[in-house]
């Protein structure tokens, strides 16, 4: 059935023929969506989802821009060095995650596949299927390419995977499959629309004589229907007729058919499930915490997952070749703007009188060893000098000098270059000086040098 969908037939036995049956089912087809459809335009898995249902597809790029967005550093030993690889690893790691998020596994293929690959190559998680051997441990094949090398051995490729609950080596459970019915639900209420106007925008009909029309007398019915609903110049048309003809309505009206419940609870549970906030997935300008929401999905969902990455990528590939990677969340804007304000607090708490390492642990800092002896090799701040810092004029003057030499010692670092830098300031106090000076020779990351200045109070006496 296609177009103004109009079925006539008697009713006055109130049974219907086989004929009668079918046509009143084939509505139904057309109200669920599913008659003239393709398998192409259904939700049948995570990749047809991701390519008909726009709220999934935006929240796989979400997810996948964020953390490919993060910086990311290789070091051997203590000594950074370039990426080993010609592939990109903004690349690779934006394809692994969507991977991760669609299918619940992502892999890297190992070129050669070697203990030291020259290259990486991402492989298509819909081409491969996984399985145990004993022995041999997860073998990985390929299917429906040419041209390839697999069945794969674990040392051949990068496996990375998502948590099963009942499986602990093959595919995990990815986001869009948690999410895969609210897809359907959302694809479904967009379908009906698109069907609904594509037919005219007018409901499916079913007309009921009062009499037993001929076959002839039945067909000029239904035309002269079907014609009613193809534009205002056939308004004001007539039809004459031996009976009563009762057109009956079976197509809700769209209003009714509208769903926004079941639409907003749909989208709420594909942003749960992926992690998301509703406030990035939709328009944020509508909510006061839109700022906060956004810097919970960094530190709750990205953050986290940079950690997950980091082990997958270390111990399989990068160990063995005496590298590391380390994903630096600390360098994007986001992250600085939330260190500069720990770090002001760092501040205040030691001029109110908490030792540097109490302070750091109130604000969430995690000191190491060399860190925490360092700041105790100190003496205690002495009663005079915390007077002599909180005089309002020279704290001010002093505070502005000390964050000028802050910021251009962390963009030394930045550059890969020592944050010793000299710095002449007439507010900063010999000792403080001399003090901060000693303490930035031994810084090697932007943290350190936020650690060294918010400690500042801490070595005020500093021989």
């Amino acid at each position: 059935m296609s177009g103004f969908k109009v079925q006539s037939f008697p009713v006055e036995s109130g049974v219907y023929r086989k004929d009668q049956l079918k046509a009143v089912l084939g509505a139904a087809d057309w109200l669920r969506g599913e008659e003239g459809s393709s398998s192409a335009d259904r939700i049948s898995g995570s990749a047809a989802a991701y390519a008909l249902v726009p709220l999934i597809y935006r929240a796989v790029k979400l997810r996948a821009d964020a953390i490919s967005s993060v910086p990311v550093h290789v070091w051997k030993g203590e000594q950074e060095v370039a990426w080993p690889f010609d592939t990109d690893s903004t690349e690779l790691i934006w394809q692994t995650e969507a991977a991760l998020l669609l299918n619940g596994f992502a892999l890297w293929l190992k070129k050669p596949n070697a203990r030291r690959p020259r290259d990486l190559q991402w492989v298509n998680p819909n081409t491969v299927g996984i399985s145990y051997t004993p022995g041999r441990g997860l073998i990985f094949k390929q299917e429906g390419t040419t041209d390839n090398t697999s069945p794969w051995t674990e040392d051949q490729v990068v496996y990375f995977r998502e948590f099963h609950p009942t499986d602990d080596v093959g595919a995990g459970v990815g986001a869009a499959d948690v999410a895969i019915e609210d897809a359907r639900l959302l694809r479904y209420l967009t379908r009906f629309a698109g069907r609904y106007f594509e037919n005219g925008a007018m409901p499916v009909t079913l007309l009921g004589f009062e009499y037993a029309p001929s076959q002839e007398e039945s067909e000029r019915v239904e035309k002269w229907f079907q014609k009613m609903a193809t534009g205002i110049r056939n308004a004001w048309k007539v039809l004459a007729l031996r009976g009563k003809v009762t057109p009956t309505i079976l197509t809700p009206p769209p209003k009714e058919l509208e769903m926004k419940e079941l639409n907003n609870q749909a989208r709420h549970n594909v942003a749960m499930a992926f992690g998301i906030p509703q406030t990035m997935l939709e328009d944020a300008a509508n909510y006061a915490t839109a700022g906060e929401h956004r810097m919970s999905f960094w530190q709750d969902t990205v953050r986290p997952r940079g950690r997950i990455y980091e082990s997958a990528i270390n111990s399989q590939l990068f160990k063995p070749m005496g590298l590391r990677l380390q994903l630096d969340f600390e360098e994007m804007g986001i992250f600085q703007v939330d260190e500069a304000e720990r770090s002001n607090a760092l501040y205040n708490l030691t001029l109110a009188g908490y030792d540097p390492i109490t302070a750091s642990e109130v604000l969430g800092y995690q000191l190491n060893q060399v860190q925490v002896e360092r700041i105790l090799a100190n003496r205690p701040v002495a009663e005079a000098n915390v007077t002599e810092v909180n005089d309002p004029d020279e704290s001010g003057a002093a505070g502005e000098d000390l964050k000028r030499w802050e910021r251009k010692a962390a963009r030394r670092v930045k550059e890969g270059r020592r944050p010793n830098v000299s710095f002449e300031s007439k507010a900063i106090s010999a000792g403080l000086h001399a003090a901060i000076e000693g303490a930035l020779e031994e810084c090697a990351s932007v943290n350190d040098v936020r650690l060294a200045f918010a400690g500042a109070a801490g070595w005020e006496a500093y021989p």
